[in-house]
């Protein structure tokens, strides 16, 4: 019985000794485990651990990115872009940041917004592959088929980022199927 009493004793004290390092060493691994969870694709756990780290720390800028990630993977993308709005008033000319709550934007369907983010991105970088692909996708999201055709063109000349080249073929495919269905002959019926 007196063991008992000491290892109780003992865990007690460990718990009231050096919480704060508990703490400190649970806030410190929240990042990698949420890290984990949106590589295995457990996007709603991520946005949960994700919280929590931006809770327990709200300067934490990079916390507050992988939530914006895992945001966007569980479909949330209003509140993505709510807490990316923050990000860029802390950090304001990142163009990842802005990439990204441009890619916000699009997933709500606030097209303009999303132009504007991009546009945004690329007068801070105008090599930026990712920004074009983007604004590719929200031109032709408006109907502008034309500049959506030129800028794709032109973004696939001039990257060598095999993932934004391989999209922008895919909007050239998209605008010549929707070019092909408008040239169609209506048939008598």
């Amino acid at each position: 019985m007196n063991r008992m009493k000491v290892g109780v004793f003992g865990l007690l004290t460990c718990l009231l000794i050096a919480p704060s390092s508990l703490a400190a060493e649970s806030e410190a691994s929240l990042v990698q485990r949420g890290v984990d969870q949106i590589a295995r694709g457990n996007y709603d756990q991520a946005v949960i651990t994700f919280s929590r780290a931006v809770k327990s720390d709200p300067s934490d800028l990079q916390a507050r990115r992988y939530l914006c990630t895992a945001l966007l993977k569980n479909g949330q993308a209003a509140a993505a872009a709510q807490q990316l709005e923050m990000i860029t008033k802390f950090a304001p000319g990142n163009n990842n940041d802005m990439n990204l709550l441009a890619e916000s934007y699009l997933h709500c369907g606030e097209w303009e917004k999303s132009a504007e983010c991009f546009k945004k991105a690329l007068r801070t970088d105008p090599t930026d592959a990712t920004a074009k692909y983007g604004l590719c996708r929200t031109m032709l999201a408006v109907g502008d088929v034309s500049g959506a055709r030129d800028l794709a063109l032109h973004t696939i000349r001039s990257t060598s980022n095999q993932k934004i080249r391989t999209g922008c073929s895919q909007i050239l495919s998209q605008i010549k199927e929707r070019s092909l269905v408008q040239s169609a002959p209506v048939g008598n019926g």
